[in-house]
């Protein structure tokens, strides 16, 4: 039985081996093309799930070593050209050959070294062989270099190949040799003066050479890939805000970021990269980051049996029911709507849904009492608050700051979180339409009532949001006529100045920042830059004597006065 079944599974692997010897030879350049292509996708899937933290930075890393030196590997075979095949009868006969030495070989040697009757060595004990395979694994990780040294070599001899220098830079990010990378990036852009993807590559390649920090040629690149890449190109874009919170105006940052969430395409792998920094960094100004982000994740859908409360829908098809089964329909949904909102409180659209099903029903006290609970939840969300206080205006409920509901009538409201949701699923053109609508509607009110801060504020980011930075600009200055105290309102100028300027420093900007002081001494921002304008200045004793005291005014062992500390000194380095 032994040998019956040594017979036919040899039988089966003489054939395998045998066949490609007896069939036309295909050229091995074609294989090496689709090869590349292959590896070259598992390293845009790799890029995709480490963007949505699928994996890890560490295995990432290994991942994209391994497939580099594939990719090398294949590109090589590819850069030697076609294999000729043998002749057609050469070609058979070593098939010949092959399907007769391979079976009479194995049973020659197992003869000569089997044992049937032996019993397996168990894994654990081979050590040898363990050491053996993760020597292997380290040569193979040692092979890309090597292998980078031949493409670079290749390269020198063919150096009108803007691909090859792509795959040599990717190379040498994957090895972690950021300098190189960005070198071989720019021989790129010498070749191919308007792929995007190059300045990009080149514009990460210096950053992470430069330990994370953004500078003004890495600044430059992004700008460049930008302006000629596809959608602007996110990737530059998220770098050019961090540009901005580097150079310590952090609101400035997060309006790019904001910009940037409005932009994307649902399901963009990138954007869960942009809303996580661009909550981190409203958290340091003390805004609501997710109230401000348009582009949040959908949420998961609602399972079988679930209730998300009674749409417009449901309550339609409720008015064909009996009296009685229609409120027992509609009271069921609204009190499911009810227990679900105490397991996530954080529903905003829920709440809402809540306190106007209770309206409808007539239960007043009820929906009141669901309003003072989300006010309560979202007292510290200006967004969510303003749309909780509009809605307690229109169902004529009770709420501090709420108006009528009469257009114009108390503090404007701006958008709304409900506009925002509706944006989402409206054109380009029609989202962009109703955000410019709502925008000029709250400016309106603001000629009517100049005294509210908080929406002249808000009227100037959602102009910076919409790329009018000179409405913007001129809607701080009427902010500042009705509010000539107040610093928020020079910082929120001092931004946009320096944005429009394209500078970290300019000297309006400059005198905004001294107003400040003169108001607030120890204004970390303003204390901030001032001292990035004397270093632009060369006037480095006084810009040490501004950080220092920008750093003293937060406490001691915080985590914003070590970024604070570091950012300083990287910069004085610099300098």
């Amino acid at each position: 039985m032994f040998w019956i079944l040594a017979a036919v599974i040899t039988a089966m692997v003489v054939a395998l081996i045998a066949w490609p010897f007896f069939r036309q030879r295909r050229q091995a350049q074609t294989t090496a093309d689709y090869d590349v292509e292959v590896y070259k996708s598992q390293l845009r899937e790799l890029d995709r799930e480490l963007a949505e933290g699928l994996v890890s930075d560490q295995e990432a890393a290994a991942a994209k070593a391994e497939v580099a030196r594939r990719l090398l590997a294949a590109d090589t075979k590819r850069a030697g050209g076609a294999v000729l095949g043998w002749g057609t009868g050469l070609h058979r006969m070593t098939g010949i050959v092959v399907s007769v030495s391979v079976p009479v070989s194995a049973v020659l040697l197992y003869l000569a070294l089997g044992q049937p009757s032996a019993t397996d060595v168990p894994y654990s004990s081979r050590a040898d062989e363990i050491a053996q395979m993760r020597q292997a694994q380290e040569r193979d990780l040692g092979n890309l270099g090597e292998m980078a040294q031949r493409l670079a070599a290749r390269l020198e001899d063919e150096p009108g190949d803007p691909d090859g220098w792509m795959l040599l830079g990717r190379t040498y990010m994957t090895m972690q040799d950021f300098a190189k990378a960005a070198e071989t990036f720019a021989k790129v852009i010498e070749l191919s003066p308007e792929e995007s993807d190059a300045y990009g590559a080149m514009g990460e390649a210096l950053v992470l050479a430069a330990e994370g920090m953004i500078t003004k040629d890495a600044i430059a690149a992004f700008e460049k890939a930008r302006e000629i890449g596809d959608n602007g190109d996110p990737r530059a874009s998220f770098y050019l805000a961090e540009a901005r919170y580097q150079a310590g105006d952090h609101q400035a940052a997060l309006d790019a970021l904001v910009k940037l969430a409005w932009t994307a395409e649902p399901g963009a792998p990138w954007l869960v990269t942009v809303r996580n920094r661009a909550i981190a960094i409203a958290d340091e100004l003390g805004q609501d980051g997710a109230a401000l982000l348009p582009n949040a994740p959908p949420p998961p859908a609602v399972a079988a049996g679930d209730q998300p409360g009674p749409t417009a829908e449901d309550i339609a098809a409720a008015d064909q029911m009996a009296e009685a089964d229609r409120q027992a329909m509609i009271r069921g949904m609204v009190d499911g709507l009810a227990a679900k909102l105490q397991d996530n409180p954080m529903d905003f659209q829920g709440w809402t849904r809540l306190i106007r099903a209770r309206t409808v029903m007539g239960d007043m006290e009820q929906a009141q009492s669901e309003l003072d609970k989300a006010l309560e939840i979202f007292a510290r969300a200006p967004v969510p608050k303003a749309e909780l206080q509009r809605l307690a205006g229109e169902l004529g409920l009770t709420a501090p700051g709420a108006g009528s509901g009469a257009p114009g009538a108390g503090a404007a409201p701006g958008p709304s979180a409900a506009d925002v949701a509706a944006a989402q699923e409206m054109s380009d053109e029609d989202r962009q339409a109703m955000i410019e609508g709502m925008v000029d509607g709250l400016a309106a009110r603001l000629q009517e009532n100049p005294n509210d801060l908080d929406g002249w504020m808000r009227l100037a980011r959602s102009y910076n949001v919409l790329d009018r930075p000179q409405d913007a600009l001129a809607a701080l200055e009427k902010a500042g006529e009705a509010f000539p105290q107040e610093t928020s309102v020079m910082l929120l100028r001092g931004r946009l100045i320096r944005s429009m300027a394209g500078m970290p420093t300019t000297e309006q900007s400059q005198t905004l920042m001294d107003n400040v002081l003169a108001i607030d001494p120890n204004n970390v921002e303003a204390l901030w830059f001032k001292a990035i304008g004397a270093l632009d200045a060369g006037n480095r004793d006084v810009a040490a004597d501004y950080f220092n005291k920008a750093v003293s005014v937060l406490p001691e062992g915080s985590d914003d006065r070590a970024a604070l500390e570091q950012q300083r000194d990287k910069l004085l380095e610099v300098e």
